[in-house]
């Protein structure tokens, strides 16, 4: 109940921001098949808690769900380790030390399917290991749970190896055709989506009627089947990233544990080895290697990445809960055992000091890993996902699209359309990549689509765009999902589509700014004050669109009439951008642009400075820092700048720099060292041309000055430049010492 209450009182109020919950409560609320693998088991049990929970709306009576399913586990867990050790005391420490982990309190809280996935896990432990002398009888059942469990998450899968490990060491006289049979029987929940898809739901992932349709559902074949990201995840692997993912794998788990409480699970391992519990390391053992090291090891995510570990998140819920386990038997080897019978190998003799010590420290742990996490995990007041999608709906006018919109806005609002019958006229168009997304775009929205069949997944993207743009009003979420070709001005938090040079600038920004007043913002949107990687991305579509709407004010300085109006307007959405996202390194970045613009160096220092200190592997900042301080007469530190540039990654704007201050020093042979590095490496720059003509120029080169004048005018310049430069090699052919040059002029 301490848990359970705990969850509750914690828990989201409606549709949370996380990955793919918008989908799952759809799926569970209107019975339909989920994004691969379907997840069968986990859509008729949302569908169940629709239904048998007679308050909240969708969302949170799904969300209920993961939280029983999250307490649950946690009990089990308890009740597990005290049949196994005889004790109670161990089972407590190691229920609440999972339930107040971070990763298993945050997807408790969820509409995911990954604390359904721990409970069917702690069940066949449970079953198969009930108590100190276990039953072969309790093997079918576990067969039977464990099949049923795949319909939850496939993952479940990887307790393969342990149980095949744990049932070869008892040399059980298990009929092997009877455990098969409870297993098929279990999975026949997977029959569910063929048949489901029969009847057209309104949310079918897939259609899987078909065999094909089946199995390419089930095994994500659309979605690069094992991989936990298409581009990220590699099925490559070499002895570094062999060791950066054991690394990896060890700092997840004392984020989540501590690292006093990750060394005791450690030692509960070992400990697990005694005599009387070797059959029972052989399947917790195996079953956490697997689904811990092991599954971070086959993912071969980019440790560095920031969206590693929110993607591997939900994937440490099983090994989170098998290594609570050992935790448990660690803190016995220190209880005082009972005489009358030997249990999990207490101490025959226990000084009660360190009794006291170890029930203490398990104590004290669990307090900690609690109120370390209370603030971040106290979700009762979040409606920042509800709210977002509800304000891209205010932004849409009736029977527009949602070109391709990232998951989590296509599920917030597919939650909120299909659930909650909000804005029916709306059409997101999404998943058109795949066969089955095209064929739902072609039976739900007819009308955005030709009479013809469309060939290739390339050709429905600019058929979608050139078909409708005369028809109805496009968007999208993010800008760089425009289309090669179409420009998109920002309409709040989306962005329209049009065709370049569409005019009414004014009222676009009018427009924008208008829908602004719209929007409902609860909260505190300052995505510093949470950790989550998902809020935080919601907070970022906010900041996102008041960056690029100020960058948009900028291209137009004299919209307002007045001098400046437009640049104090995008200075204020700038400021916003930063104070909802203060890590949006761009967003500081513009704002130092437009001090500069105004003259304001000091200022501009100090806001490329910000930047620099979120992102300091970007090369352009250096540089502008170096432009303000040569702006403001520093050119000492101007050039410490532009060198840190290079020194990042190759910059041919700061080598550029640096070549014009060696040219103003008189240090010619440096100056064209410089430029010649960058046309080296990069031959499209024209400036470095210009330049090395002007510096052979004052270095009495004439010949080759006009030879690099010449190839400047030859690299797509204005026809102003180009008139002036010609201007420059006329001049210069009239000197004398210019015949006999081995040059091309």
């Amino acid at each position: 109940m301490i848990i359970f209450g705990t969850y509750l009182f914690t828990a989201y109020p409606t549709v949370p921001p996380y990955r793919d919950s918008g989908d799952l409560i759809t799926s569970g609320v209107t019975l339909g098949i989920a994004h691969p693998p379907g997840y069968p088991l986990y859509t008729i049990s949302g569908k169940i808690f629709t239904v048998i929970v007679p308050f909240g709306n969708f969302a949170y009576r799904i969300n209920l769900l993961s939280i029983f399913s999250g307490a649950m586990t946690c009990v089990l867990v308890c009740v597990f380790l005290t049949g196994i050790l005889n004790s109670f005391y161990p089972g407590f420490i190691a229920g609440l030390l999972l339930a107040f982990s971070p990763a298993f309190w945050a997807l408790s809280h969820v509409s995911e399917m990954y604390t359904l996935l721990s409970l069917f896990g702690a069940l066949i432990f449970l079953l198969l290991v009930a108590g100190r002398h276990p039953d072969d009888a309790r093997v079918y059942p576990a067969a039977f749970v464990f099949g049923l469990g795949l319909g939850s998450h496939p993952t479940l899968i990887l307790f393969l190896p342990g149980i095949l490990l744990f049932l070869w060491g008892r040399r059980s006289r298990l009929n092997p055709f009877y455990v098969l049979l409870f297993f098929v029987l279990g999975c026949t929940v997977f029959a569910y989506l063929p048949l489901r898809a029969s009847a057209e739901p309104v949310l079918n992932w897939g259609d899987p009627k078909t065999i094909r349709n089946f199995l390419r559902l089930v095994t994500r074949a659309d979605y690069g089947g094992l991989k936990l990201h298409p581009e990220q995840s590699r099925f490559i692997w070499s002895a570094g990233s062999v060791l950066a993912q054991f690394k990896l794998f060890g700092q997840a788990m004392i984020q989540q544990f501590t690292l006093p409480v990750a060394i005791a699970g450690i030692a509960g391992m070992y400990y697990s080895f005694r005599k009387q519990y070797r059959g029972l390391a052989s399947l917790l053992v195996t079953c956490f290697l697997v689904t811990g090291i092991l599954f971070f090891l086959l993912s071969n995510l980019p440790p560095e990445e920031s969206t590693t570990l929110p993607i591997l998140e939900p994937h440490l819920v099983l090994p989170n809960m098998i290594f609570v386990l050992f935790v448990g038997m660690f803190v016995t080897v220190f209880l005082p055992a009972k005489r009358d019978n030997a249990t999990a190998g207490g101490m025959a003799v226990c000084r009660p000091v360190l009794v006291a010590a170890v029930v203490v420290f398990s104590a004290l742990a669990c307090v900690f890993v609690f109120f370390r996490n209370f603030g971040e995990h106290n979700r009762r007041e979040h409606f920042f996902a509800y709210d977002y999608g509800k304000n891209i709906l205010k932004t849409m006018p009736a029977g527009s699209l949602l070109y391709d919109p990232d998951d989590s806005p296509a599920f917030i609002v597919k939650y909120l359309r299909m659930c909650e019958n909000k804005r029916k006229d709306i059409k997101p168009v999404m998943y058109f990549r795949t066969l089955w997304g095209y064929k739902h775009i072609r039976k739900h929205y007819p009308e955005i689509l030709p009479g013809y069949e469309i060939g290739s997944a390339q050709e429905l993207m600019s058929v979608l765009v050139d078909y409708n743009l005369d028809k109805r009003d496009i968007y999208a979420d993010v800008i760089t999902k425009i289309p090669s070709g179409y420009a998109g001005f920002p309409a709040g938090l989306l962005y329209r589509i049009n065709a370049p040079g569409d005019d009414g600038v004014r009222e676009k920004f009018n427009h924008s700014e208008n829908l602004y007043k719209l929007y409902a913002c609860r909260g505190r949107f300052d995505s510093s004050l949470y950790k989550d990687f998902f809020t935080r991305r919601i907070f970022y579509y906010y900041a996102a669109s008041h960056n690029n709407i100020a960058l948009e004010y900028t291209r137009h300085p004299s919209l307002e009439g007045a001098t400046g109006g437009a640049l104090k307007k995008a200075e204020g959405h700038y400021y916003r951008a930063v104070s909802i996202d203060p890590h949006l390194s761009v967003g500081w970045n513009n704002l130092g642009a437009l001090a500069f613009r105004n003259g304001e160096y000091v200022k501009a220092v100090g806001y490329f400075g910000r930047a620099l200190a979120i992102n300091p592997k970007e090369a352009s900042v250096y540089y502008n820092i170096g432009l303000s301080y040569k702006a403001a007469g520093d050119v000492s530190l101007a050039e410490e700048y532009f060198v840190k540039s290079n020194e990042v990654s190759f910059y041919p704007f700061s080598l550029n720099e640096l070549g014009l201050i060696a040219l103003g020093r008189g240090e010619i042979s440096k100056a064209i060292e410089y430029f010649e590095r960058i046309i080296v490496r990069e031959p499209s720059f024209s400036p470095a041309y210009f330049n090395l003509g002007l510096a052979c120029e004052k270095g009495g080169d004439f010949a080759r000055a006009v030879h690099f004048y010449k190839r400047y005018t030859e690299q797509g310049v204005s026809d102003e430049e180009r008139r002036e430069t010609e201007a420059i090699i006329k001049r210069l052919r009239g000197r004398r010492g210019m015949m006999g040059s081995g040059l091309d002029i």
